[in-house]
C-alpha cells in the first residue's frame, strides 16, 4: 500500500498492514518484512532511477539507502506505532534497479556498510 501524500488515517491503515506482516511504500521507499528470519528482519528497498542498469553506480545506492533512513524517520514522525516498530526492529537495507517485471539487487547494508553486488 502506497501512503505517500495521504491523509492519516491511510497512513494508520498502512502501518497496520505493515505491522500485521504486508508491506508498505511511503516516498518511493519499500517496507516488507524478511520472514525467512527468526526474528523477522524488516527490508527497507530503495530503487534506482536510472532507465538503464549500466548506467547505475555505487555512489546512488549509498545515497538512496541514506535516503531511505530519513524517510523512515519523517514516516516515525507520523505515526507512533511505526515509529515504536522502527526502534525495536533489526533493518535490512537493500538498494535495488527494478526493470518493470522484476527487481535486481544491486547493493545492501550488512554491518553498517554497504556491500555493492552490482557490475
Amino acid at each position: 500500500m502506497d501512503i505517500t501524500d495521504t491523509p492519516q488515517s491511510r497512513i494508520d491503515i498502512g502501518v497496520a498492514e505493515l505491522l500485521d506482516g504486508g508491506s508498505l511504500s511511503y516516498h518511493n521507499v519499500v517496507f516488507c518484512w524478511d520472514k525467512a528470519k527468526r526474528p523477522a528482519k524488516l527490508v527497507v528497498m530503495s530503487y534506482s532511477d536510472c532507465i538503464q542498469l549500466e548506467n547505475i553506480m555505487m555512489d546512488e545506492a549509498e545515497e538512496q539507502m541514506t535516503r531511505s533512513k530519513l524517510v523512515a524517520e519523517d514516516l516515525a514522525e507520523k505515526s507512533t506505532a511505526f515509529k515504536s516498530m522502527w526502534l525495536k526492529t533489526t533493518k535490512h537495507f537493500q538498494f535495488c534497479y527494478n526493470y518493470g517485471t522484476g527487481a535486481v539487487l544491486l547493493a545492501e547494508e550488512s554491518d553498517g556498510r554497504i556491500v555493492w553486488n552490482g557490475k
